[in-house]
């Protein structure tokens, strides 16, 4: 286009008719006055779902045109040629709803164009004069320190960005005061406004809010969003699966952004309220759902219980609020999605049961994403069009029990008690800061808890390696937990630990260590007082080893195996 040489427009398609000068100056242009304004929308807009959103369009930021001001000030012939060509450009984005931006650039420090060009520039592309700008070639000089030219930058694009901001702002607070009246006006034809739509609206409201960098109004928008969702119906008179699963994808996206936007606010207090209510709101599973939609419904609270993790991991909350509020400490959290993963695994073991272990009951690859957020369809070819069907009740719970077949519940499980187990230790190294004496009664205590955590989480990592047949894992990860209860005196514990562990070493082969361990089991249930075995948690561990005489029962057969050998 002939545009290029004299209108550096940001959307022609002949990028190669720029000099590098251009390129420069338009990379410093949205670099310094747009870049940061993009960067939150586009990030906002991402995060939120187009199916979720509805028609929601992104930042419409005004268009940046580029020309010389010896064009504006040329003669006549390059004058009207140049308005020739902003017109056809101003006529093509018209129809689009695109605001430009005419930024002049010029050699010298900016000075005021003369007036009657200013005014032909305005009615020509209908401009309000706040969006014709004057930048000069300084900003991109290479010629001058790194420091000079930041203070042209500041000085000179600085205030484009501010007047970009206020544009975008402006755009966002017109289009939220629709959306309410259309709620409003909705409410008046119907008499109440659907639960479904308010927590459309209050979701499309929090997204403007972000764009306009109006945090306070955000989360309070995603709140009433999660509100609403509360009020959704899920079926009658048995609860659909399906509207279960978009209910709770919806209030999924809905709860991290509101934890995210009070953690980057440092309202921790709300923080905790936040996640608690969510967990309390949408964790239960609802009465009648098919065991294969129970199975999805615990993968997607232990993805709750992670995410919450790892967001508070990553965050300014100091050890005091954790201290506080444990159930939101990382290690906890991830400690719970374990334990979740674990429910949902032995979920999906029975289904497999069922199903007598057969083949899956459907195929997974005719199933693809619905055009609304938690939705599914099939995919239907006829001919080379595909289309697309809805799913009923019973055929999304097939897909939900394939899907649980095609997921290695045991490394999931695995790769959450190991990402406790680093959190407990990073959370350790972190409150030993404060000066506790070790010798100390508080010192003792503090260190005893932290190792018993620790050997908590390392049996329940050995007994996840027993499952997968990684024995030799196991057995070391189960000698430093009986090394911690031996030595603590933590007798059910240790006797818990000691079974499991002699079962490894039989396993093995290893059957002079197996004996070992049988005879300190005897020693142990001998010496353990009766009334443990109705009170501590190893119950059913305490109740096979129920007396002495059964336990040396057991290390005679131990040694038995010994004698005879492999």
């Amino acid at each position: 286009m002939q545009l290029c040489s004299s209108c550096w427009c940001r959307t022609c398609s002949s990028v190669a008719g720029r000099t590098d000068e251009q390129k420069t100056l338009l990379a410093e242009l949205y670099e310094m006055g747009i870049n940061s304004v993009v960067c939150t929308l586009t990030a906002a807009a991402a995060a939120a779902s187009p199916e979720m959103i509805g028609g929601l369009r992104m930042p419409e930021l005004p268009v940046p045109l580029l020309c010389c001001r010896s064009d504006v000030e040329g003669d006549p012939s390059s004058w009207m040629r140049m308005l020739s060509g902003l017109r056809t450009l101003r006529s093509t984005s018209s129809h689009k709803g695109v605001q430009l931006l005419l930024v002049v650039v010029q050699d010298r420090a900016p000075t005021e164009l003369p007036p009657d060009r200013v005014a032909g520039l305005c009615n020509n592309l209908s401009l309000d004069q706040r969006y014709l700008c004057l930048v000069s070639r300084r900003v991109v000089d290479a010629s001058l320190s790194p420091e000079e030219r930041r203070q042209y930058q500041d000085a000179e694009l600085g205030p484009l960005g501010q007047l970009v901001t206020d544009a975008a702002a402006a755009y966002y607070a017109a289009a939220a005061e629709r959306l309410r009246q259309k709620q409003l006006d909705l409410a008046a034809a119907l008499g109440s406004s659907p639960p479904e739509v308010n927590a459309a609206i209050a979701f499309k409201l929090a997204v403007l809010a972000e764009f306009r960098q109006d945090w306070l109004a955000a989360v309070s928008s995603y709140q009433a969003a999660a509100a609403a969702l509360q009020g959704v119906p899920l079926g009658r008179p048995t609860v659909s699966c399906q509207r279960h699963a978009e209910v709770t994808a919806v209030a999924e996206i809905v709860h991290f952004k509101a934890m995210m936007l009070l953690l980057h606010q440092q309202r921790y207090a709300e923080v905790v309220q936040q996640l608690r209510g969510h967990l309390a709101t949408f964790g239960p599973t609802p009465d009648g759902l098919p065991l294969a939609a129970v199975a999805a419904h615990h993968g997607w609270l232990a993805r709750q219980y992670q995410a919450a993790a790892e967001m508070v991991a990553m965050s300014r909350m100091d050890q005091a609020t954790l201290q506080a509020h444990k159930d939101v400490s990382p290690c906890y959290l991830l400690m719970s999605a374990a334990q979740i993963a674990v429910t949902r695994k032995a979920l999906a073991d029975q289904l497999h049961h069922l199903r007598g272990y057969g083949p899956p009951p459907l195929d997974v690859s005719s199933v693809r994403k619905g055009r609304y957020l938690g939705q599914v369809e099939f995919k239907k070819v006829d001919g080379t069009a595909v289309g697309h069907s809805d799913m009923t009740d019973a055929q999304f719970a097939l897909y939900l029990e394939a899907e649980e077949r095609r997921i290695n519940h045991n490394q999931q499980v695995l790769d959450l008690l190991l990402q406790a187990q680093t959190m407990h230790l990073k959370q350790t190294g972190q409150s030993a800061a404060p000066p506790i004496a070790a010798g100390t009664a508080v010192g003792r205590s503090v260190k005893a808890a932290a190792d018993r955590l620790q050997a908590r989480l390392t049996w329940l990592i050995a007994e996840q390696h027993v499952d997968t047949h990684n024995l030799t894992a196991a057995r070391k990860l189960l000698l430093q937990t009986v090394y911690t209860y031996r030595r603590d005196g933590w007798d059910a514990l240790l006797l818990q630990s000691l079974l499991l562990l002699r079962d490894v070493c039989q396993r093995l082969k290893l059957h002079q260590e197996a004996l070992l361990h049988s005879l300190e089991l005897a020693c142990v249930a001998d010496s353990l007082p009766s009334s443990a075995n109705s009170n501590s948690q190893p119950a059913a561990t305490l109740h096979e080893l129920a007396d002495h005489e059964q336990a040396i029962g057991l290390a005679a057969a131990a040694l038995a195996s010994m004698l005879t050998g492999p």
